[in-house]
């Protein structure tokens, strides 16, 4: 993944993993079932690359979309998804999961389709204004919380290993 938030110490040294793709997929699981899902991503740092690889590891189909479409792209073609700029989102989807700290100046509300569910990574505060807008456009809200909590279970399991 190129970003580790858990170290474990083995007898061979060292070993790092990164839970933020499975504490966020844990989370949405509650709500839907993820295979033959269509999710989007806002943004394409760490944390959007961690969860668009266990998005399609987990059967879903990603579009990842950021300010800068090149970036975007770059991070696609790590995973042979789609991509594109903010103002490329599909007009079709079933999730979108904002993976940035503040919301893309140019993300139209009418972008954010009634009845999906809306993430944000964000855990403080609760709800964000991303979340705020969601809410406002009839989205179902996932907190980042629940990723967190998600996370911090992934880490147990890891750090109980036998």
């Amino acid at each position: 993944m190129g970003s580790v938030n858990t170290l474990i110490r083995t007898k061979r040294g060292w070993a790092g993993w990164n839970t933020d793709g499975a504490g966020a997929l844990d989370a949405l699981a509650k709500y839907t079932v993820i295979a033959g899902q269509h999710i989007v991503i806002l943004g394409a740092g760490g944390t959007a690359r961690a969860i668009a690889y266990e998005s399609i590891k987990r059967g879903a189909s990603v579009f990842i979309a950021n300010r800068t479409k090149e970036k975007a792209q770059e991070l696609a073609s790590l995973f042979s998804c789609q991509a594109g700029g903010i103002e490329d989102i599909p007009s079709v989807y079933d999730i979108i999961i904002l993976c940035s700290p503040k919301i893309p100046s140019n993300l139209c509300s009418e972008q954010l389709l009634p009845g999906t569910l809306a993430m944000d990574v964000v855990y403080v505060p609760k709800e964000t204004p991303f979340l705020q807008l969601a809410k406002s456009r009839g989205c179902r809200l996932v907190y980042g919380e629940e990723m967190f909590v998600q996370q911090a279970e992934q880490q147990r399991r890891l750090w109980t290993l036998p």
